[in-house]
């Protein structure tokens, strides 16, 4: 709020993790940043909400206004960017914006000591976090001609901020070796990258890869992490440990600081929706995202989506296309039988 006089007690509006028709309202005699996240009363329990305006002070109600308790030190405070892109979340996608404002945040965990059976699991790999620390690092192969081509126009236009690159790039084309190409400026500028990918299956081969390229600065956050394990991965992030974010849609919420790539690969498939609570595109609400911090985002794919095909025709989005691969030798035999 502009222009604000010194006050002896602020007000603030504070979102909770609660089905509300509407914000609360507290007090405190400290100026909080907005995206601040506290701790408040709520009856007999204690909160974590994040603080959303700076308000006037309210006129003579019958309700009493409690005050902040404090701030919350696990959390990170989300920048005014994110703010704006979990408020279109909620409004498109037609959801509760408390609930969406607190997916930005790692589960609690609970320390209590509890004796629990393991359930069978079809992927059991994927119950912890994978070993991300090798310290051998793989050397780069050469790029083709093809590769050259694709990451010097993406990286042409890569200061004019906000920008959507189509990669369309048959099977064995080498994009993930652009992704590598990409990426490697940013982190050693201290920045960081986020890689999405269409379900969890598939995170531990895309971790092995990036984890030989870049050792010690991956990090992975999907649903089959515990809450424990989740909240490490997450921190590491926050602390600066970690620079490069691996995951399916939900590694969207993690306030990654100085955000510089979001990579969504395999950006046709179907298990970027999400069907259940917020109900959402994750590849389209990562284009959002992108526009909202105003940084480049790459979408690609053997077999792109009609959206994204459709959007490169009418030059919403720059077309990339790599139509041979990397090791002629790799193409599979094909035989057409007549059933």
């Amino acid at each position: 709020m502009k222009n604000l006089k010194p006050s002896s007690v602020y007000y603030y509006e504070v979102a909770l993790p609660l089905a509300l028709k509407q914000n609360l309202i507290y007090s405190s005699d400290k100026l909080f940043k907005i995206g601040t996240s506290v701790l408040v009363p709520l009856k007999s329990k204690k909160k974590s909400g994040v603080i959303l305006k700076l308000l006037k002070k309210p006129a003579k109600s019958d309700f009493e206004i409690k005050s902040i308790l404090s701030t919350d030190p696990k959390r990170a405070i989300l920048c005014s960017a994110r703010l704006r892109w979990l408020n279109w979340l909620a409004k498109y996608y037609q959801y509760g914006l408390q609930q969406t404002i607190h997916l930005s945040f790692p589960p609690p965990v609970a320390y209590k000591k509890r004796k629990i059976a393991d359930p069978i699991s079809p992927l059991p790999a994927l119950g912890k976090a994978p070993n991300t620390d090798k310290k051998s690092k793989v050397k780069a192969p050469t790029l083709t001609e093809e590769q050259k081509k694709c990451l010097s126009n993406i990286q042409q236009n890569q200061d004019k901020g906000f920008c959507v690159h189509l990669v369309h790039g048959v099977t064995g084309s080498g994009k993930t070796e652009i992704y590598f190409r990409l990426i490697q400026p940013a982190l050693e500028q201290n920045k960081t990258a986020l890689i999405l990918v269409p379900e969890i299956a598939l995170t531990p081969q895309h971790i092995k890869r990036f984890s030989e390229r870049f050792p010690q600065q991956i990090a992975c956050f999907h649903s089959g992490l515990s809450p424990r394990e989740k909240q490490r991965q997450w921190m590491a992030l926050l602390k600066g440990d970690k620079k490069v974010l691996i995951g399916p849609r939900s590694a969207l919420f993690c306030p990654l600081p100085n955000l510089s790539w979001i990579i969504v690969d395999e950006e046709h498939e179907a298990h970027f929706k999400q069907e259940e609570k917020l109900k959402y595109h994750g590849r389209d609400s990562a284009v959002y995202l992108a526009k909202c911090l105003n940084i480049p985002i790459v979408l690609a794919s053997a077999t792109p989506s009609l959206e994204s095909w459709w959007n490169a025709k009418t030059g919403k989005y720059i077309y990339h296309s790599l139509k041979k691969r990397v090791f002629s030798n790799s193409a599979e035999t094909l035989e057409v039988v007549d059933m």
